[in-house]
């Protein structure tokens, strides 16, 4: 391993990241220099000592340093009792606050005491440093304002839930007697608890497959009534069967796409009831010199779940695509890609406007979950021992839950009213705020080695009006942000609303009718 190089005299701050070394004036300035954010952390000291201020500060007695332009304006920026504030002879004299207008502007209040006037920003307002003016805070930028929806007023804000659920101690809680279902799998088995979640209440099994069979991902078609899970080995695959189905009988009810046998999660699209999955499958080639050499083929998949069509919609992919979830509501699908530099990809459902929503901060990110109300997506991170979260625009990433949650090396997950649910690495089941706000629970539902979790309940897929239903495609129909759209086969193209082949050069060749 390489030595740590010291940092040069002229710039003396070695940030976390052990990548940049940052002049005095660039700690603590406000600006993330560092790209990790670590010069903007303990800013009240600086290698052991309060860092010198500039020309344009001015030094608090604590030695904090604050634009010289705040000093003498009634408002105790330095935050140590008022110490910009002293000695400024334009207010050393008379009832400052007494006056008819108010010195401390619309957005603020004035305070006289017997010794001094000072200004504060009332509620739901924040100083600006830069400006010096009192601007309202907009809490519903903040990541844990409200459990569904947030609407900011003047001053304040508003939480409301969905339709379909209630307010209970600012917790967003469904409403009717339909029963939560927790699904759990372990290699071969999948098991059903209803709310609580525990053994007492009992277990259903919805199925088991054969043994060293891997189950690596969950998901379901609520409305169909349909139950999907992906298997990695012997034999690997997705499969299907009837939630309502009592059956305990090794017979696979379904195979979708028979042809991809090394999934690695899957997700449903519940208003077209496609469904995608990440998979590495493999090339095969064969030569004079070697019996048989083969390759990963890593690609995002759709298929039907009865039909005969499927394809690979992504293949150029930069490592090992591995936890997938939809959002069927906006049109859009999220991936997490495993290697030299980990990430998380977006694209619209039929493959289009992709691009990386997240490269920061990650190492080995193996499930996700979309808060559908929130409008966050959420990641779990074992070798971080992290659960991250970001809004699905790419803004705000955070680690919204932490070892000190109790929560350690979390690899699937999923989210349902205010709740993360989960499984790790040491095979435990939890269940943890998704805002962090109370101890975790673990859930001993007396199934050994459980490796994925699943909560299952009808207001989780929201009901929407299906696209495709008006288009009449020739292969699959896809949603997207603005609808839906067409989609062909590999090796074919979309021309006048048919697949057609395309041959080596390039050129189309119609499909015969």
């Amino acid at each position: 391993m390489c030595a740590k190089l010291p940092c040069p005299p002229t710039r003396p701050h070695r940030c976390r990241n052990d990548r940049v070394c940052l002049r005095p004036d660039q700690v603590c300035n406000k600006v993330d220099d560092c790209g990790d954010n670590s010069d903007e952390k303990e800013c009240e000291v600086v290698s052991g000592r309060p860092r010198p201020c500039g020309k344009a500060e001015f030094t608090c007695s604590t030695q904090r340093c604050i634009p010289a332009q705040l000093q003498c304006d009634l408002f105790n920026d330095c935050g140590d009792g008022g110490s910009d504030e002293q000695d400024c002879k334009a207010f050393s004299h008379g009832d400052v606050c007494g006056k008819k207008s108010n010195p401390c502007g619309e957005d603020a209040i004035c305070n006289q005491t017997n010794t001094s006037s000072m200004c504060h920003c009332k509620s739901g307002f924040r100083r600006n440093l830069k400006t010096g003016q009192c601007e309202e805070i907009n809490e519903c930028l903040g990541f844990d304002t409200c459990a569904h929806y947030c609407t900011n007023t003047k001053g304040s804000y508003k939480c409301t839930c969905d339709r379909n659920f209630k307010e209970v101690n600012g917790n967003c809680i469904v409403k009717g007697p339909e029963d939560r279902v927790l699904y759990i799998a372990n290699d071969t088995e999948i098991r059903s608890f209803v709310y609580p979640f525990n053994q007492s209440h009992g277990h259903k099994f919805l199925t088991r497959i054969e043994d060293n069979a891997r189950i690596i991902g969950m998901d379901a078609l609520l409305h169909q009534q349909k139950f999907i899970w992906a298997t990695q080995f012997n034999p690997g695959g997705l499969f299907y069967k009837e939630i309502l189905d009592k059956s305990q009988s090794k017979t696979i009810v379904g195979n979708i796409c028979s042809d991809f046998r090394r999934p690695r999660d899957v997700s449903a699209d519940w208003i077209t009831g496609n469904i995608y999955w990440t998979d590495h499958s493999r090339m095969h080639w064969f030569s004079y010199y070697t019996a048989h050499w083969t390759k990963l083929r890593y690609s995002i998949n759709v298929g039907q779940l009865r039909g005969p069509n499927c394809t690979r919609l992504i293949t150029d992919i930069a490592g090992e695509p591995y936890a997938i979830t939809v959002n069927p509501a906006r049109g859009m699908m999220y991936w997490t890609v495993i290697g030299d530099h980990s990430h998380i990809e977006e694209s619209a459902m039929d493959g289009s406007m992709r691009r990386i929503l997240l490269e920061k901060n990650l190492r080995r990110p193996t499930g996700l979950a979309i808060d559908y109300f929130n409008q966050r997506l959420y990641w779990a991170d074992p070798e971080l021992s992290e659960i991250g979260s970001v809004r699905l625009d790419g803004s705000d990433p955070l680690v919204a839950i932490r070892d000190r949650h109790g929560v350690s090396q979390p690899y699937r997950i999923d989210i349902f009213e205010d709740y993360i649910y989960g499984t790790g690495l040491k095979h435990e089941v939890f269940k943890v705020h998704k805002y962090g706000k109370q101890p975790v629970e673990f859930l001993h539902l007396g199934l050994e080695k459980t490796t994925n979790v699943m909560i299952s309940h009808r207001y989780k897929q929201q009901d929407a009006v299906n696209p495709c239903l008006r288009m009449n495609c020739d292969f699959m129909c896809l949603l997207n942000p603005m609808g839906a759209t067409c989609t062909c086969p590999e090796g074919k193209v979309l021309v006048n609303g048919s697949c057609s082949d395309v041959n080596i050069s390039g050129k189309l060749f119609k499909t015969p009718a």
